[in-house]
């Protein structure tokens, strides 16, 4: 059985876009944070690609948006190729089924709570200070 079942937040923005054979798609990047941290203290969270085709792709793009907590159900291609005369092996995850974790009230108190903080990070800023020591 080839099947990935990951859950993470949307970690960039994302278009739907249509391939050459008019089928829709997009690229998201889930964020994953692991249940360990480092030796620092330091919590990991791993990246991770996925590309989702057409109702699924247009699901994420109605429902969906960067910082959104999603499920995702995914089966793994491999793809080689030859570049500059080495084999390069991809790794693709294609989303065949994704649900959205939150609700809209939670998402909209999530986006609020970003504009926010970028408020204020933006208020505190003191600007670069250059020396030639």
């Amino acid at each position: 059985m080839n099947k990935v079942f990951l859950a993470g937040r949307i970690a960039n923005d994302f278009k739907l876009m249509t391939s050459a054979n008019n089928n829709y798609y997009t690229y998201i990047t889930l964020a994953i944070r692991r249940k360990y941290k480092s030796n620092e203290g330091n919590e990991i969270t791993d990246f991770i690609p996925f590309v989702a085709w057409n109702k699924t792709a247009e699901i994420l793009n109605k429902y969906a948006m960067k910082g959104v907590k999603i499920f995702v159900e995914a089966t793994i291609n491999i793809l080689e190729d030859i570049v500059d005369n080495q084999k390069k092996t991809h790794i693709i995850l294609n989303a065949t089924n994704v649900e959205v974790l939150e609700t809209k009230k939670q998402m909209e108190l999530n986006k609020n709570k970003n504009e926010k903080k970028r408020i204020v990070l933006d208020e505190n800023y003191k600007g670069i200070k250059v020396s030639d020591t």
